[in-house]
């Protein structure tokens, strides 16, 4: 599927849009609830009216929220939801048209293409300035440029829009324009001129702009500066979907059940009136006799009242002037007395009719039978006759038997007012003083001619004509069927612009017809929407600020405890707990990950004890490969050789080796590889076996040095080198043939008082990275008495707390203050200086140290390892004792050696293992120098850090008993005071103490 705009764009950039996962499903709940609640709201458009054509056009606001998400939808997607909106306002527009303009929407094309072309045209328009200016060859183009570009594509994409729905309403008929291509260039005249259309280019380009800017701002913040995605703003987010979509739901279906509660009600009311002007038709007949026998009853009346005038006072007959006062008296158009010949004997108009005969003349001849037989007759309207036969203005002519003689009396009223007095009961006045609502309309039809009607502009009116139907068109009877189905027919007024609703019912040759305006209908509908638009908006977002308290009460703040419980524990916390219990599911969260923690923490445990195990059979291998026998060859009395390795972690990279090639040859050399730990400690390993293998054969040490390089380079898949010192020592000429392989220069002493010299010279690279690389040697001769000093970095790059470097002045300053030292007690004493110069500042690097003293015999060494208990000291003083006796020590030195060694010893066993329930072990090793005679004793535990020299002040009132003051500073003073020189170091999980003492 192809991805929205500013998505592909990201792409293009190569980042990672995981945020538009959750901005596309948004984008679309939003579009189809805003086009949705904006169709049945009625708020999807308005009409702007031209200036000069009888026409409108609409404004597409309902296009404002499918510019906003067209960014954010893939093109599939948001023509889908174009499409769906489409059928909803074709729908909608059939079923329940809300205002005028809607009713051009039930043709089913007209209504996907207003809501997919316009949507699309301002989409593309959008996408094709966007694309076009991303991929743009050079520079981007400024925010400004493109900005402008989109406006001016959206004016241009208004005015096609607008003139597209001015040619729509054109051939649907809207216009007054006739709909023939005859009148068609002067309406586009018409629509170019119009101020109405350039109106509605304006508020379509300016509503257009401010959608496209503000989806473009939209889509940057979520799709560029990204969602966030904690579980508040997701909820929150989703909630606000959720809760606004409620709202224009819950507001819609507010809006059409208010619109179908007054359309049931206007049905109701339109229902009653017709049937109340259907009641008022049927009764017409009967009520119009009624009437007409009432009015001729009236004229009988009066004819009766002249007759008895005249049976009273005969003599008024041949009186005109006397039968004239009758006749206005009784409010008569004629009065004339005949005898029982019908012949005139007196007339109220004069003498003119005296004599007239009415047998003489048909219409009157019937007033004969007045003499015999009837006694009263009334006629309907009939032109009045003159004594010559002539007819005259239109009465209504009554007669009566005359009770003093024979004959009749004939009176007459005016036709118009017998009339008018008949038409109060018409049909044409039933509806022509009837008021329906402010604009409705009531029509009476006789034949589809409008009889009656309370809008004098149909009466008289064919009704074809009225509904705007071609008359006598056969096509009308669809509209008629439509209306006699008795359900309300929604009709456009061109007038008014506005929508009327019809019902309509017949009886025989009359047609009732009610129309009600939807204004009418509607009257209440509008403030009762806003009303419950507020209530809801009110509610809503109650329910919002709500549902995200709860959250954050129930759910955000549990977590964020939670995590920051878990931040700790990720941080090596294992002690912390979590304790969320407030519900069944935070309890099961926190027992999981207390569990978790347990078992991590058992797991740690034990792999930290099988990583211990591991690193100290490692350790052990590793210093099992080291020489560690000393002296190594006593039988060689030429030199004398010492040397220790203390790893910076369990396993160590550095370190050293000797061995004798031949009789009178002795290689030695010192080491130190790039990496620490496992690794470095395999690639020592390898590295000491080359280079032992290649000098053992008697190479020449540059030689050697680069044979063992090639064989190293050749499996070093892991990159690691190493720097070596390596020289072959000729004991018997003081012959030193020397390598430095990148490694730190060491230094030589000149006789037992002589100077220290730093050996500068450089033979080459170091071990393990280029295979052919180039090595030479270097030669000088010792003398007896010349002492050589090799170390790793680890001695002179050694830092303090406060990140001072040991450094080399540091180092040749130590020497020259230890000339005296052997090689035992200058490697010792070295590394002790080193160790308390760190503090407790963490070993960076290993330290390793090789003195090598020639012309000195060597010093003898014995090693004991025996159990820390007080019982096992007399065993081990009698050993020393052996060794003083055969030394010819004196008594007074031997019993010095006794306090300290026994102060010492007590010590490790009564402190160094007092945390443990088994008894652990005490390494005691001595050596004995010859020149001057010395006897230097090492003890060496694996128990809790423990400094004997911290001790440093003897008070004797601050202890209770002599054994308090001996465990105190007391003991420490005394052997102080016994020895020569008194040091400790704590090196790894081992405690160091050395006391030397000379004779």
């Amino acid at each position: 599927m192809k991805q929205s705009i500013l998505s592909r764009r990201m792409f293009k950039r190569g980042e990672v849009t995981e945020t538009e996962r959750l901005v596309e499903p948004v984008s679309i709940s939003m579009l189809l609830l805003f086009g949705i609640a904006l169709i049945f709201c009625q708020l999807a458009f308005f009409p702007i009216f031209s200036d000069n054509i009888d026409s409108y056009f609409h404004s597409f606001l309902l296009l404002v929220p499918f510019a906003g998400a067209g960014l954010l939808v893939s093109r599939r997607r948001y023509l889908v939801c174009m499409l769906v909106l489409g059928v909803l306002l074709c729908v909608h527009a059939n079923f329940m048209p809300l205002d005028y303009y809607e009713m051009l929407f039930r043709s089913p094309i007209l209504a996907v293409a207003f809501t997919c072309v316009g949507a699309l045209g301002i989409r593309f328009a959008q996408s094709f300035v966007n694309n076009r200016i991303e991929t743009k060859e050079g520079s981007r183009a400024s925010f400004v440029f493109k900005g402008v570009a989109i406006c001016g594509g959206l004016l241009v994409f208004s005015f096609l829009m607008t003139l597209f729905m001015r040619l729509v309403l054109f051939f649907l008929g809207v216009s007054s324009t006739a709909m023939d291509s005859n009148h068609l260039l002067p309406y586009l005249g018409e629509s170019f001129t119009s101020m109405g259309m350039w109106l509605q280019v304006l508020f379509n380009w300016l509503t257009w702009c401010v959608a496209a800017i503000l989806s473009n701002i939209v889509a940057w913040r979520l799709l560029v500066k990204g969602v966030s995605r904690s579980i508040s703003a997701v909820f929150n987010r989703w909630l606000l979907v959720v809760v606004m979509g409620a709202f224009l739901s819950t507001t819609a279906i507010s809006y059409c059940i208010e619109t179908a509660q007054a359309m049931r009600v206007a049905d109701k009311t339109l229902t009653d009136q017709v049937n109340f002007f259907i009641d008022q038709v049927t009764g017409y007949d009967e009520r119009q006799k009624a009437l007409k026998k009432s009015e001729d009853d009236l004229v009988l009346s009066k004819a009766d009242a002249a007759a008895n005038v005249i049976a009273r006072d005969p003599s008024i007959v041949g009186d005109s002037a006397q039968l004239a006062t009758l006749r206005d008296s009784l409010g008569l158009a004629s009065l004339t007395v005949c005898d029982g010949d019908g012949v005139v004997v007196g007339d109220a108009d004069g003498q003119d009719a005296i004599g007239y005969s009415f047998a003489s003349n048909e219409t009157t001849k019937k007033y004969l039978n007045l003499v015999n037989n009837e006694n009263r007759l009334v006629e309907d309207v009939r032109g009045s006759i003159d004594a010559n036969g002539n007819e005259g203005d239109k009465r209504v002519f009554a007669g009566v038997r005359r009770i003093d003689a024979p004959g009749f009396v004939q009176v007459s009223v005016d036709a118009e007012e017998y009339a008018k007095a008949l038409n109060e009961a018409s049909v044409s006045n039933l509806a022509s003083s009837y008021s329906y609502g402010q604009n409705g309309i009531i029509m009476i039809t006789k034949d589809k001619l409008v009889v009656s009607t309370n809008n004098s502009n149909y009466m008289g009116e064919q009704i074809d004509k009225v509904f705007g139907l071609e008359v006598g068109a056969a096509e009308n009877t669809i509209f008629y069927d439509q209306i006699a189905s008795g359900e309300a027919v929604p009709m456009q007024d061109d007038e008014n612009m506005s929508i009327m609703y019809l019902k309509a019912k017949y009886y025989k040759e009359y047609g009732v017809f009610v129309i009600a305006s939807s204004e009418d209908i509607f009257v209440n509908r509008t403030l009762s929407i806003v009303l419950n638009t507020l209530c809801y908006l009110a509610l809503f977002t109650g329910v919002f600020m709500l549902a995200s308290y709860m959250l954050n009460m129930v759910v955000i703040k549990g977590f964020k405890r939670t995590n920051a419980a878990l931040a700790l524990i990720t941080e090596g916390d294992l002690t912390q707990r979590i304790d969320e219990r407030q519900t069944t599911e935070f309890d099961s969260l926190s027992d999981g990950i207390n569990a978790t923690v347990d078992a991590l923490e058992g797991w740690i445990g034990e792999a930290e004890r099988r990583i211990e195990r591991d690193l100290a059979t490692a350790k052990t291998i590793q210093e099992s490969a080291l020489p560690s026998t000393f002296p190594p060859f006593p039988e060689i009395d030429k030199f004398d050789i010492y040397a220790s390795m203390n790893a910076a972690k369990e396993v160590g990279g550095d370190f050293y080796d000797f061995f004798l090639i031949d009789e009178h040859t002795l290689g030695f050399l010192i080491a130190d590889v790039s990496g620490k730990g496992i690794p470095g400690a395999l690639f020592m390993m390898a590295a000491k076996t080359e280079i032992e293998n290649y000098m053992s054969t008697g190479m020449a040490p540059a030689e050697a040095i680069a044979s063992a390089n090639k064989r190293l380079c050749a499996n070093n898949d892991a990159g690691m080198f190493v720097t070596v010192w390596a020289a072959t020592l000729a004991w018997e000429t003081g012959e030193l043939t020397y390598v430095n392989a990148g490694h730190n220069f060491p230094l030589l002493r000149h006789g037992q008082d002589g100077e220290w010299e730093w050996l500068t010279k450089k033979c080459g690279l170091f071990l393990g990275t280029f295979e052919t690389a180039k090595y030479r040697q270097e030669t000088l001769t010792l003398e007896p008495g010349d002492e050589l000093v090799l170390y790793t970095d680890g001695v002179n790059e050694a830092f303090n707390v406060d990140e001072e470097e040991y450094g080399n002045d540091r180092l040749e300053a130590f020497l020259v203050a230890h000339n005296d030292l052997a090689p035992q007690e200058i490697v010792r004493a070295l590394r002790a200086d080193v160790a308390a110069w760190a503090g407790e500042a963490e070993q960076s690097d290993d330290v390793t140290i090789l003195a090598l003293e020639y012309g000195a015999r060597p010093e003898v060494t014995k090693r004991v390892t025996v159990p820390a208990r007080e019982g096992e000291l007399d065993g081990l003083r009698k050993l020393i004792h052996q060794e003083l006796g055969n030394r010819l020590c004196p008594l007074e030195a031997q019993n010095k050696i006794d306090i300290a060694f026994e102060e010492l010893f007590v010590n490790v066993c009564r402190h160094a293992y007092k945390d443990k329930d088994e008894v652990g072990s005490v390494e005691v090793t001595y050596t004995f120098t010859p020149s001057p005679s010395r006897l230097t004793v090492q003890l060496v535990d694996e128990g809790i850090p423990f400094d004997p020299l911290a001790y440093t002040v003897f008070e004797p009132n601050g202890v209770s008993s002599l054994e308090d003051a001996m465990q105190g500073g007391l003991g420490l003073m005394m052997t102080k005071r016994s020895v020569d020189d008194l040091s400790y170091i704590r090196d790894g999980n081992k405690n160091y103490v050395v006391f030397t003492k000379s004779w």
